[in-house]
């Protein structure tokens, strides 16, 4: 299709039931690859490995030796004190919730969600921002997922009265093999990332933490999603539709050796839109621009859960966090808190 900014390119409609991120842009890849072998005679891109044979590892993992070990590590989990909910918008929702339930030590919550209407928005952060980040990952040796996920789980601290105990909903790509990585489809699971972080705690520490728990969480993220939840409710006797996060979050990484040589001079450029529709109440997806490699924030929210403004003031405070940990890594949570 041609744009009116002199762009052409693709519009591609997919259900997310059908594609996750990591299909499209194994999808997408592949179309710059094919137009790189036209142009400039580059290797054709191989073809895609089977994602039936992808799903039937995944019908033998049941009775498998690892479903028996992930689930021993789901259920000690389950069997840790109770988790409290940290909102994106302060506390406000879960003191509401224990006045109408009458009972002050409640400490889940339920995000509003009715129909799934929705909304996406979008924030660039320019290039030199992103290197900044992803040179401090390199230098110390932490995924920047991490560096990342310490600003957002510090807002929620700070927001939510420096709360130390914070959860958020970590989306796994489960693509770690040749077979998965490149068979299409569907492959997230979405699990707990639960962190414990001292106030005195330094933002080297903090990320040693976080990146415990992260690598921790890979390697028995294919428990299923909808067991460990059940479960969950079950353990801590809680209500349908209780949370402990508010927030989601899945990051698609990228290196600046990425990019295809012949395609740094040419501008090109992808974005996401959203159909109107939701499927999680709030859903932060941090990924790298094709053209540039800078990195796009997306807040995919239901309306019901979140605003325009609640989401500009997260962002804005979660940059303030991020380079604020980056500058200061032997300052401590409470002090980079203070600096916010």
């Amino acid at each position: 299709m041609s744009m009116p900014d002199g762009y052409n390119g693709y519009y591609c409609n997919v259900h997310h039931a059908c594609a996750d991120s990591g299909s499209v842009v194994t999808f997408t890849k592949d179309v710059m690859d094919i137009y790189c072998h036209l142009m400039y005679d580059l290797p054709y891109p191989a073809p895609l490995t089977s994602y039936i044979e992808s799903v039937k590892k995944d019908l033998e993992y049941p009775e498998s030796k690892k479903a028996k070990r992930d689930e021993a590590y789901w259920h000690a989990k389950m069997k840790e004190p109770e988790p409290i909910f940290t909102d994106f918008t302060g506390p406000g929702r879960l003191m509401q919730l224990r006045r109408e339930k009458n009972n002050p030590d409640i400490r889940w919550c339920m995000l509003p969600t009715r129909n799934g209407d929705g909304a996406t928005v979008t924030y660039d952060l320019d290039v030199e921002s992103t290197n900044k980040i992803i040179d401090f990952a390199e230098k110390y040796d932490i995924p920047t997922s991490v560096v990342i996920l310490h600003a957002i789980r510090t807002v929620l601290s700070k927001f939510n009265n420096n709360e130390k105990d914070v959860t958020i909903r970590n989306f796994v790509s489960r693509r770690s093999t040749l077979l998965n990585k490149k068979c299409g489809g569907v492959r997230m699971h979405c699990l707990p990332l639960r962190t414990i972080v001292e106030p005195t705690a330094t933002v080297l520490e903090s990320m040693q933490i976080i990146n415990k728990e992260q690598q921790e969480m890979f390697l028995h993220a294919d428990f299923s999603t909808m067991r460990y939840y059940y479960e969950q409710r079950i353990a801590y006797n809680t209500e349908p539709g209780a949370v402990y996060d508010s927030v989601s979050f899945t990051y698609q990484p990228a290196t600046r050796k990425s990019l295809i040589p012949y395609l740094k001079d040419i501008p090109f450029k992808s974005r996401w839109y959203c159909s109107g529709k939701q499927p999680q109440p709030f859903y932060i997806t941090a990924m790298h621009r094709p053209g540039d490699g800078g990195l796009t924030f997306y807040f995919g929210y239901q309306k019901d859960s979140a605003t325009p403004e609640e989401i500009e003031f997260l962002y804005y405070f979660t940059g303030r966090v991020l380079f604020r940990s980056i500058e200061n890594p032997d300052k401590t949570v409470e002090e980079i808190i203070k600096m916010a």
